[in-house]
């Protein structure tokens, strides 16, 4: 069995991939950062680009400058306190993912400019290059040149010119680091990683003359092109199809157009034109992000300040955007499979319709084909589970599987094989998707063979649809060969009450009124709580419904309206 789940993980690989990884495992000294310890940068060589305004700033989060020259770190809705300057490492009282966070410097930008100058100082002494650092990892690297770059080369240019030495400093550990980086390039895991690194050797390419900015510039334009036509997909998603890691892919596509160098800015204005749309489809009348695969709020930007941003960089290319209001009606992102509707209402639809990811790095992939949320006069009022962290557990566990998302689990079984906190072993994908809609209807139809396999055997059909009012239908089919045990799950936000129930109906009160949930069948009906982790580390408490039968040969349906 492990044999066979390894087969079904590993046989989706890229070669690069794998070389990558068995390089890191059994060279590890080619990638220590101890390798660039001796490097000498020379002298500064002086800022080339010439970027007339200040250049939008990663989100800090909650940390606010008070809190944090108080010693009072936040990542992930979890505190420490570490001093100012910080002690950079607790030990095992740190995570992973929020050591990285405080390495990242995105709570710099909250700063007076000495106070960040002295977090950087301490930061360059306290961490030269060697083996047993997170913090000279390749994704923390990139983000922290990345922050660096933003705040003193370019929006506190003139303050960081008048300090000749803390610009010298500055320079030295900017093009040690990205020497490092330059040689590290996480070929090993790609996606998002990649992109990420590429953008920094981007902006460090940009920022400054010499040599070095030569370089990057060189390593990037060979990387660059063939990524932006990999991880862009023809309707702007991301194809890793997360759209908290869409916000954030936007945001590193708005850093390249900004930087305006024409080896860039041009290849990457049409991407970040076309992600901006993206983007403005997968976000719910609140302006925020659904919360499909891996995604969670208040880690990346707020759309709206960033779709701002973004389309202001774009006035200055041929790819301008008229607008950024979605207009109402039925709307699809048919390479990344998401589909749905809006109304001049604030009602809004969404469903996922789309394979789990890309096969070669399914970590962001969640067992959730046919999902859906569902907004009501601008109120979520059916979500998914969003997700809590990623540590391997059974929060993880939870958060990835099929009964956390709004669509059938058979026989309580995951549409896909999940193990470990990323892996992706046996998985299903969508097929025969049929879309039709305008300003006032919507319909979406398909199945998935995330059941077919030898264990099951069963084809999950389901079909949305869309009527005047925000009428919603949702209808299922599952045909086995023998009876399976079938259970649709439609997960309400934690401040939906049920307000009446009976044996196939419920109504439902939310802060702006009622809908009713109404079942065709004669299947059970029952009311389950559980958790919706809408940010990283916070739990909050919801109903479930759960509409349960057994069947060779189901057709089940039911409708969503409002009161």
């Amino acid at each position: 069995m492990q044999f066979i789940r390894l087969f079904h993980t590993l046989k989706h690989l890229k070669l690069r991939q794998i070389t990558g990884q068995l390089s890191r495992r059994i060279l590890p000294f080619r990638h220590s950062a101890s390798r660039v310890a001796d490097f000498k940068a020379g002298a500064y060589p002086g800022v080339a680009w010439g970027i007339d305004t200040p250049l939008l700033p990663p989100p800090p989060g909650n940390n606010s400058e008070d809190r944090i020259l108080a010693g009072k770190f936040e990542f992930l809705n979890e505190s420490m306190n570490l001093g100012f300057p910080p002690r950079w490492s607790e030990g095992s009282r740190m995570k992973l993912l929020w050591e990285y966070n405080l390495h990242y410097f995105d709570w710099m930008h909250t700063l007076p400019f000495d106070q960040a100058a002295k977090a950087a100082v301490n930061w360059i002494d306290c961490h030269p290059p060697r083996n047993d650092l997170q913090a000279w990892a390749p994704y923390p690297t990139s983000l922290r040149i990345l922050n660096w770059i933003v705040f003193f080369f370019k929006n506190h240019q003139s303050e960081t010119d008048s300090k000749v030495e803390l610009r010298r400093r500055l320079w030295a550990s900017i093009a040690q680091q990205s020497t490092y980086l330059k040689g590290n390039l996480e070929t090993h895991l790609l996606g998002n990683h990649l992109f990420e690194n590429l953008t920094t050797l981007v902006l460090v390419g940009a920022c400054f003359n010499g040599p070095l900015a030569a370089d990057c510039r060189l390593t990037a334009k060979q990387e660059l092109p063939a990524q932006l036509v990999e991880q862009f997909l023809p309707d702007g998603l991301h194809f890793e199809l997360s759209p908290m890691y869409h916000v954030r892919m936007v945001y590193l596509l708005y850093l390249i157009v900004s930087t305006q160098n024409p080896e860039f800015a041009e290849i990457v204005s049409v991407k970040l034109c076309r992600s901006l749309w993206a983007l403005n489809s997968v976000r719910h009348p609140d302006g925020e992000i659904a919360l499909l695969n891996d995604s969670a709020m208040g880690i990346y930007h707020n759309p709206a300040p960033l779709l701002e941003q973004a389309s202001n960089a774009l006035e200055s290319t041929e790819y301008p955007l008229s607008s950024l209001q979605a207009p109402p009606g039925a709307w699809q992102l048919e390479s990344g499979g998401y589909y749905g509707f809006r109304d001049r209402d604030q009602n809004y639809l969404i469903c996922d319709a789309g394979s789990p990811g890309p096969d070669y790095i399914p970590g962001h992939a969640h067992a959730d084909i046919f999902t859906y949320e569902v907004s009501m006069k601008g109120i979520r009022v059916i979500v998914d589970t969003g997700n809590h962290d990623y540590e391997t557990g059974p929060i993880r566990g939870y958060c990835r599987s099929t009964r956390a998302h709004n669509t059938l689990e058979l026989e309580e079984c995951d549409q896909c094989d999940l193990w470990g906190s990323f892996r992706l072993g046996r998985r299903g994908h969508p097929a025969d998707i049929s879309f039709s809609g305008n300003e006032t209807s919507f319909k979406l139809s398909g199945h998935h063979t995330g059941y077919a396999h030898a264990d099951i055997k069963a084809v999950h059909e389901r079909t949305f649809e869309v009527s005047k009012g925000f009428n919603i239908k949702i209808s299922d089919r599952v045909t086995a060969p023998k009876p399976v045990r079938i259970k649709s799950y439609i997960h309400l936000a934690p401040d939906c009450k049920i307000a009446r129930q009976a044996e196939q109906e419920i109504i439902v009160r939310y802060s702006k009124g009622e809908f009713s949930i109404c079942f065709s069948a004669n299947g059970k009906l029952e009311i389950q709580k559980t958790e919706y982790y809408p940010e990283f580390g916070i739990r909050r408490e919801r109903d479930t419904l759960c509409y349960s039968t057994t069947s060779a040969d189901c057709s089940n349906s039911y409708r969503i309206t409002p009161c």
